[in-house]
Formats: structure tokens, C-alpha cells, sequence
């Protein structure tokens, strides 16, 4: 392929102070969902998300066509571990694999987000009908983790439990890592180490263990 066949990569318009930035598609998401949590989405206007970007309303437009669009692309990032359940947990064999590899994803995409996932669900619990999707989303991928999690205790692999609860227990542990992780990430001195993937493995593990029948975790990962 010649230089001029080669797609070029798309860059970013500059700051409005004329610094560089790094992934500016990011960088308004996190301004726009701070800003959703602390004075909600419907009060939340362009303009202001682009001064808090840092950013002229300009710049936002060339990645988004506007707040809804934005608010679009927050709940598209939280979907690749309901995606990957909605894929595994229709298979019909090795429950504690597919529950650890839910697990996994859903914590490797929370500590993956340019945010911490309890800012999202914040601005979603004080405006409930702008992020319906996403609380659509967040019971689907429960209902998938308790379905196998259901189908393990059928097939021997799990030991009794009620699935329900310990489909949202996996989810809240998985929660609370990445918050730590981001916490982390944002704060000198926090003493908390672990990589993404090290936090993710951590999290799917410590479930995956609690539920199983027979065996140890090494066999499952």
C-alpha cells in the first residue's frame, strides 16, 4: 500500500490554551459524565463540557455530534462484558471457565475506563430515564452471570447457593476493585499496585473460588 492509499489517523483539534492533549475522545467523556453526576445530564450543557475538557465547543463536535451522542458512547463502554456473557454463557460446558471469563472482562473494562464506574452509575441513579440503557444493560449482564452460575450448581461444578445473589455479589466485588483501581490511579500514596489485568484476575478468582464444588481455581484460569 502507498503513503497516499494509507488511511491517516484522525488527531485531535487543540486545547483551547493551545497545549496538546492526549485521547481527547476520553478526556470529554470523563469531563461529561463528572459533570452528569454533579449537576445532572439534563441541566449539563455543550459548552460547559467543553470548558471542562478544556476544550472549544468546536473540538467536542468533531468527535461527537452532541450530549446525546456522548451519553451514547459512556454506555457503549460498559457493554464488552455483558457482549462477552451473552457469547460464553450460551455454551453448554465449563461453567467455572465461563463465570471466571465474565468475571475478568467485566473488571478489565471497569478499570479500563478513562473514569470510575461509580461516578456513571451515580449521574444514572439521579436521572434514571436519560440512562435507562445502562441500567437495561447492568440487569442483562446479571441475569447472564446468575444464569451460569445456575447451570454450574445443576451440572455439579458449583455448590448450592442462591445464584441470584451471588450473581450480584460478583458484580459488586468487581465494582469495588476498579474503584479502588482508579482511586489508585488518581491518588499519590494509595499503596495499590496491580495492574488492570492483575486487579481483573483477582476479582474472577475470588468468586470463582467461593462457588466452587470440587477442584481449585489453578484449573480454571
Amino acid at each position: 500500500m502507498s503513503e497516499e492509499e494509507k488511511p491517516k489517523k484522525r488527531r485531535g483539534r487543540p486545547r483551547r490554551d493551545g497545549s496538546k492533549s492526549g485521547n481527547q475522545r476520553e478526556e470529554i467523556a470523563t469531563a461529561a459524565i463528572q459533570l452528569f453526576s454533579r449537576q445532572g445530564y439534563a441541566q449539563t450543557t455543550l459548552s460547559e463540557i467543553a470548558r471542562a475538557a478544556g476544550l472549544d465547543q468546536s473540538s467536542v463536535y468533531y468527535w461527537f455530534s452532541g450530549k446525546d451522542d456522548i451519553l451514547r458512547h459512556l454506555v457503549e463502554l460498559n457493554r464488552s462484558s455483558l457482549c462477552v456473557a451473552s457469547l460464553v454463557g450460551s455454551l453448554p460446558y465449563d461453567k467455572p471457565a465461563q463465570l471466571y471469563t465474565v468475571l475478568h472482562e467485566d473488571t478489565l473494562m471497569l478499570c479500563n475506563l478513562p473514569f470510575d464506574f461509580y461516578v456513571l452509575e451515580e449521574a444514572g441513579r439521579d436521572q434514571p430515564d436519560s440512562f435507562k440503557r445502562l441500567f437495561d444493560d447492568i440487569e442483562a449482564l446479571r441475569v447472564q452471570v446468575a444464569g451460569i452460575i445456575e447451570e454450574g450448581i445443576d451440572e455439579g461444578s458449583f455448590i448450592s447457593c442462591d445464584a441470584a445473589a451471588q450473581a450480584a455479589l460478583a458484580l459488586a466485588m468487581d465494582e469495588g476493585a476498579q474503584h479502588r483501581f482508579h482511586r489508585a490511579n488518581m491518588t499519590a500514596g494509595e499503596g495499590f499496585t496491580l495492574s488492570a489485568h492483575e486487579v481483573a484476575d483477582a476479582s474472577a478468582s475470588a468468586t470463582v473460588a467461593r462457588l466452587l464444588a470440587h477442584g481449585d481455581i489453578a484449573s480454571v484460569r
